[in-house]
């Protein structure tokens, strides 16, 4: 680390301070009074940042400086103060950002066994969780003594049977296609687009960037987001519309299920400590089935 600290003096010219921000990320700040931030991500993060460069993509904050430790890679990056402004304009620009990234990295793959396969494991998950909820059911129907957490519950069962079922249609349909297309559309995914992580009308945090369809991004974008007061259904369609992938707009509404789903927790024997959270998202499912009724 003594050698990054001279390097950086030297890069710098000027010795400067360290102040944390998060679990890897520091204020950087020089003797002259500039700013910038230190970032400690895994190497991959190398390729990312190549890959987009390569493919011209501008509107993202690339490091100034890197350097090697171990499997960690210290970079430096320009601060910027984050500029506020309406979230819907900065959700916008957001998706426009990603679009152009999207647009600049995408490539074809053949379809072959890996894409059946990975989602059959999906499919395997969401059957697990559904039986977790159906035992959870079975044991709250058979209290003596129900309390309001239990009547929460009860009372929402019949949206997650009517999901159960969208979703085996879903898989049905999606595995049809991807067993009759030769090839689909690969891009490099930001894999955590929330607005947090637009700056100065660029793109940062790339640790959880992989080459996988862009509608996992447009998904996730749309979970990180769905806080944010907008016509949904215009912004994803228009998005997921520039793909000539008949089923996109299937696994996107499969996609954002799947990921509502994983992250309630059905084995809790202590219902009320997650009532909050499955009231949230049980809340956050209804939303979005209104907006992509549409998609099936």
């Amino acid at each position: 680390m003594t050698k990054i600290i001279n390097d950086l003096n030297t890069f710098l010219q000027s010795s400067f301070t360290l102040e944390k921000i998060s679990y890897k990320s520091f204020l950087l700040k020089t003797e002259d009074n500039r700013s910038f931030i230190l970032k400690l991500n895994h190497k991959n993060n190398q390729k990312v940042y190549r890959l987009l460069k390569n493919s011209g993509v501008r509107n993202v904050i690339y490091p100034l400086y890197t350097a090697l430790i171990d499997n960690n890679l210290v970079e430096l990056f320009p601060y910027y103060e984050n500029n506020r402004y309406q979230n819907k304009q900065k959700l916008l620009n957001m998706q426009d950002a990603l679009k152009n990234m999207h647009l600049k990295t995408q490539i074809k793959i053949l379809v072959g066994k890996k894409q059946i396969s990975y989602l059959e494991q999906i499919y395997k998950i969401l059957d697990a969780k559904f039986l977790m909820l159906e035992l959870l059911m079975q044991e709250v129907e058979f209290k003596e003594y129900k309390d309001d957490f239990d009547w929460l519950y009860l009372a929402n069962y019949h949206h997650y049977l009517d999901i159960k079922k969208q979703m085996y249609h879903l898989n049905q349909k999606i595995k049809k296609f991807i067993e009759k297309t030769p090839s689909i559309t690969y891009v490099l995914n930001h894999g955590q687009p929330s607005i947090n992580h637009l700056v100065n009308m660029r793109l940062i945090s790339f640790n959880n960037a992989k080459m996988a369809i862009p509608v996992s991004d447009i998904a996730k974008f749309y979970i990180l987001n769905d806080h944010i007061k907008v016509d949904w259904f215009k912004v994803i369609d228009d998005w997921l519309n520039i793909y000539n992938e008949p089923f996109f707009k299937s696994y996107f509404k499969f996609l954002v299920y799947y990921i509502y789903l994983i992250n309630i927790d059905f084995t809790s024997t202590e219902l009320h400590l997650h009532m909050q959270s499955f009231s949230n998202i049980t809340s956050k499912i209804k939303i979005f089935s209104t907006y992509f009724y549409t998609y099936q």
